[in-house]
């Protein structure tokens, strides 16, 4: 990963984490995180100057038929029942990886793009979320509220 990196992108994803492929918390880490950024970076090699926001647009959101309004709540319960798992469980996963894949290739991230990444991360910071992952382990919870913690800080920082 830091061989495709942006050189200032290592200054900003300084956690270890954002570099580990086995950490199914990180961004890159799981399946996932894997084949979205991926797909994410093939998408980039051919637009170069067009935002993440914009592949979130074209490409994922029509493509799965997510209404992006139904991105934009921190609160998992409103979100629309017949979509909520589908958001939870794939598309935030997805989105987190493909914002921190935006940082990683160019050691940016538009406002649209910062504000839409800090909503998922809120969202999969929430008790209703975790507790929907981990039923209760705590362990499991604090590791992934430490790293989405980490993230939020980073995208506060940019």
């Amino acid at each position: 990963m830091k061989e495709i990196a942006h050189p200032d992108a290592l200054q900003v994803l300084k956690e270890d984490f954002f570099w580990d492929k086995s950490d199914e918390f990180a961004p890159f880490g799981s399946d996932e995180g894997s084949d979205a950024f991926s797909h994410f970076y093939e998408w980039k090699k051919e637009h170069p100057d067009i935002d993440a926001i914009e592949y979130i647009r074209e490409l994922l959101i029509k493509d799965i038929g997510i209404d992006s309004s139904d991105l934009e709540y921190i609160d998992a319960n409103s979100i629309p029942e017949e979509v909520r798992s589908v958001i939870i469980e794939e598309i935030d996963f997805e989105l987190i990886t493909i914002y921190f894949g935006q940082i990683l290739l160019t050691a940016t991230i538009d406002s649209e793009t910062k504000r839409l990444t800090q909503i998922v991360i809120k969202r999969q910071l929430s008790d209703y979320v975790l507790e929907y992952w981990f039923y209760g382990d705590l362990y499991l919870i604090e590791q992934r509220k430490r790293i989405l913690q980490k993230e939020l800080e980073v995208l506060e920082n940019l």
